[in-house]
């Protein structure tokens, strides 16, 4: 049978996409190895800070913002994993009090990120990020640290009960701290916003259901008004998919783009690739 290059190349590219379950980019969580819902700023509002003006937005602290003793905040049955046996179900209820007084205070500034956890498990998580971000640059010179913008809500079935969220947009981002005892800070690399491409082969593979393109929706982290309008036609085209649906919401965590990167490469090069000699 001829060989066919174009085939070929197609069957290739969709390797390097990995659209199951595992990868983060299909199914993010907020897990021990997943990363961080960002609670405020809006995410508007985030886009317009850490996006479009470049600013460095630093983690609050929950303890400095209720004026409360850390030990009160980080106390051992409000980080517990909830367990019947234990009691943890209290503590995770006072955690989620103390979360939304923080919400409510006047005392949470503007340019602070908040999140669900407390300032132990914080602290904990966002190390962790770090290490794991700052070993794919350093070991194979790849960004990883992403902070997501907007999330698609869906069920692989319309009897399935399983909620999977999946980020639509991706910033790459940096964080960092002056020492130890420092709280972590948040800003964007200067590098292109990212449509989660993994997601868009899944929706068009499985169901048919077709993403808006950079021309229909150009991303640029200039335009304040960039991740509102992509949001919202990601929402318009699943509308008529029971239960889908978008959550405006923002998150930071790890994601490995290093064969998305070989997957853009190869769509970019494709009649070139296409011509080598090999593929003749």
């Amino acid at each position: 049978m001829p060989f066919d290059p174009d085939a070929r190349l197609a069957e290739w590219r969709k390797s390097l996409l990995d659209i199951s379950k595992r990868n983060r980019l299909i199914k993010f969580a907020a897990g021990r190895g997943g990363g961080a819902y960002l609670l405020r700023p809006s995410v508007g509002d985030l886009w317009g800070r850490l996006v479009c003006e470049g600013a460095r937005l630093t983690f609050a602290r929950k303890a400095e913002i209720l004026g409360l003793p850390p030990e009160v905040v980080d106390a051992d049955t409000l980080a517990a994993d909830f367990d019947p046996q234990s009691g943890a179900a209290a503590g995770a209820d006072v955690a989620r009090e103390l979360t939304e007084m923080c919400l409510r205070s006047p005392n949470l500034p503007s340019d602070h990120l908040l999140t669900e956890f407390t300032d132990r498990q914080l602290a904990a998580r966002l190390t962790r990020l770090f290490r794991t971000a700052r070993e794919g640059a350093t070991d194979h010179g790849v960004t990883t640290l992403f902070a997501a913008f907007g999330f698609l809500r869906w069920f692989e079935s319309a009897d399935s009960t399983e909620e999977v969220l999946s980020p639509l947009l991706l910033v790459p981002v940096r964080l960092e701290r002056e020492t130890v005892e420092s709280p972590f800070t948040l800003r964007a690399e200067d590098e292109d916003v990212v449509p989660n491409h993994c997601l868009a082969e899944l929706l068009r593979t499985q169901f048919r259901i077709k993403q808006p393109t950079a021309a229909e929706c150009p991303l640029s982290a200039d335009d304040p008004g960039c991740v509102a309008r992509y949001v919202a036609a990601v929402a318009a085209a699943v509308a008529h998919v029971p239960r889908w649906g978008v959550v405006e919401s923002a998150a930071v965590g790890v994601f490995n783009f290093q064969k998305l990167a070989m997957w853009e490469d190869l769509g970019r090069n494709a009649a070139r690739v296409a011509a080598h000699p090999v593929c003749r």
